[in-house]
């Protein structure tokens, strides 16, 4: 099969880009499950190995760029980047577009869009998901053990309210354990106290090999989220780092976390957040680090991503539509 992979920013991204990270590695898995790529992105891209490449000038509005680059003998083309149905209709191949986040009110989405997750698929009315896959060699494979890690992590834009860092450092505050912090450089409070409190460290922004190190450091990654999660890349990068995850149970993250690997704590249960991080310190409450990266390996690998991706592309191409409503 010949796929058209688009996106509107670099593939892979110069430091972090959730997107454009799960596009870079859907170009891989579909390379090496023997179909031919061809990845439609701006300058500064840097596609894998055996991934053909098409540079967007942005001389034109996205959409008539990709329409205009799209090859007439490909079979489909994917979309990571909202396209309305009326610009889906235009095209001379048949269409998909993954949804990465939550739609705003009234927002409408093309019949052929693909969701990130159960739940979010659900709460937009919709059937079709795919959950996202990572690379797990951009993860540490000698992981440490339960022993050599130290206090929790927090890594998610920190300046995003929803995100929750002034409640995670709340907790490790009264649980009175260490927190490393990364993900940007705002609030200022939260990372002057990082630099001020015994434990506590602010990482700023992080990508590649810095981010696997902070991730694989903590006994857990904190992860108290106070909207509904399309899909939580970095719980899966935690749990590949052999780092379980305590989140509030919103949006996805009941997919991707069960009791072998962390626990979902209501937000509105304090006195038990700092419970379960009281007993991990303490060793009270212990998870394999094995256990947690083997079951991102088993459920959230690139590979994975790619064939439910076929999927997809097959009923697509079948003439089968999946925008049937729950």
């Amino acid at each position: 099969m010949k796929i058209v992979i688009a996106h509107s920013r670099p593939v892979p991204p110069r430091h972090y880009g959730g997107t454009e990270r799960v596009a870079d590695w859907l170009c891989q898995g579909l390379i090496e499950l023997g179909h031919e790529v061809l990845l439609l992105a701006p300058a500064g891209s840097k596609p894998r190995k055996g991934v053909r490449w098409i540079a967007l000038e942005s001389r034109l509005p996205w959409h008539e760029e990709v329409l205009s680059k799209t090859p007439e003998d490909a079979d489909v083309f994917h979309s990571m980047v909202p396209l309305s149905e009326t610009v889906e209709n235009r095209f001379h191949v048949p269409t998909v577009t993954t949804i990465h986040g939550n739609g705003k009110p009234h927002e409408r989405f093309s019949p052929w869009a693909i969701f990130v997750s159960d739940d979010h698929a659900k709460r937009h009315g919709r059937r079709a998901y795919v959950h996202n896959g990572v690379d797990p060699a951009e993860f540490p494979t000698v992981l440490k053990t339960e022993r050599e890690r130290r206090g929790l992590v927090f890594l998610a834009k920190t300046s995003w309210k929803v995100k929750n860092l002034r409640g995670a450092a709340s907790l490790a505050r009264q649980a009175g354990v260490g927190l490393s912090i990364g993900g940007g450089q705002l609030p200022l409070r939260e990372r002057l106290e990082a630099a001020l409190r015994p434990g506590w460290k602010w990482w700023g922004p992080v990508a590649g090999d810095r981010k696997a190190r902070l991730l694989g450091s903590g006994k857990a990654m904190i992860f108290p989220v106070l909207w509904d999660e399309p899909f939580g890349l970095v719980v899966i990068e935690s749990l590949l780092s052999g780092t379980p995850v305590l989140a509030t149970p919103r949006g996805s993250l009941p997919e991707l976390i069960d009791s072998r690997v962390g626990r979902l704590i209501p937000w509105e249960e304090p006195v038990s957040w700092i419970e379960r991080i009281r007993e991990l310190e303490s060793g009270h409450l212990r998870f394999d680090p094995e256990c947690c990266r083997q079951l991102a390996l088993d459920r959230f690998h690139y590979r994975k991503m790619a064939e439910s991706y076929l999927t997809w592309y097959r009923r697509r191409l079948a003439g089968g539509r999946w925008d049937e409503q729950v």
